[in-house]
C-alpha cells in the first residue's frame, strides 16, 4: 500500500499529522480531507499468508499463556515439543521455526508429526498442532488435569453451541451458504480440538 493511502487510512486518527504527511507527498488535491478513499483490491489478498500467521500467533499465545499458569517466567528458556497435524503444518512451522523459538524463548523446540506426548507436560491444542511444554518439578499433574478439564468444558460448549446453530431450521435457511460453511468449519475444528483434550486427559489420568 503506497504512503498517500495509508495517510488517509490514518486520517480520522491523527488529521493534522496525516495532512501534514499527505501535503509532502506526491497527491491530486488541495487537502487529505477531500481525498478518495483507498480502493480495496483482492489481488492483494493472501489467505494462504493468513492461516500461517494465524497459527503462528495460537502457538505462541498459547504457550506464553501456559507459562503464566504454571509462573515460569519469559525470560527462562524452555523446551517445547511439537506434534503438527500433517506434512503441509509442519512445513509451515519449520519455515517458521527461529520466531516460534524466539518469541517463545526455547532451549529446544522440536516439531515432529511423529511425536509421543511426555507424561509430564503441559499440554496446549491449537488448530493444526499440538504443543508440549516437558516441566517436569515445575507443574503439578493434579492441576494440569484440573486446567485441561476446564479447557474440555469451554470446548464443549463450543461444539454444543454450534451444532444448535447448525440445526435451527431457521438459521440454516436464512443464513448464506458461505456463513454456513464457516460455522461448519468451526464445529469440525472445535471437536477436534475436543477430543485432543480428551485423549490427552486419559494419558494423565491413567
Amino acid at each position: 500500500m503506497c504512503w498517500t493511502a495509508r495517510s488517509r487510512l490514518i486520517h480520522p486518527f491523527m488529521p493534522f499529522i496525516s495532512e501534514e504527511i499527505w501535503q509532502h507527498l506526491p497527491h491530486e488535491g488541495e487537502t487529505i480531507t477531500l481525498a478518495e478513499w483507498p480502493v480495496y483490491e483482492t489481488r492483494f489478498e493472501a489467505a494462504d499468508a493468513v492461516r500461517e500467521m494465524e497459527l503462528l500467533m495460537d502457538m505462541i499465545r498459547t504457550v506464553r499463556n501456559i507459562r503464566a499458569e504454571v509462573n515460569v517466567p519469559m525470560s527462562k528458556k524452555i523446551e517445547s515439543l511439537v506434534k503438527p497435524a500433517g506434512e503441509e503444518t509442519e512445513a509451515v512451522i519449520k519455515r517458521n521455526e527461529e520466531y516460534v523459538s524466539r518469541f517463545c524463548n526455547t532451549s529446544l523446540l522440536q516439531i515432529d508429526t511423529g511425536l509421543t506426548s511426555p507424561d509430564k507436560a503441559m499440554t496446549g491444542i491449537v488448530t493444526g498442532a499440538e504443543l508440549y511444554l516437558p516441566l517436569a518439578g515445575l507443574i503439578d499433574i493434579a492441576q494440569e488435569i484440573t486446567r485441561l478439564e476446564k479447557e474440555l468444558t469451554t470446548l464443549h460448549g463450543e461444539v454444543e453451541r454450534i451444532e444448535k446453530k447448525l440445526s435451527n431450521q431457521g438459521f440454516v435457511s436464512k443464513a448464506p451458504a458461505k456463513v454456513i460453511e464457516e460455522e461448519k468449519a468451526k464445529l469440525a475444528d472445535y471437536a477436534d480440538k475436543r477430543d485432543k483434550v480428551t485423549a490427552r486427559l486419559a494419558e494423565l489420568k491413567g
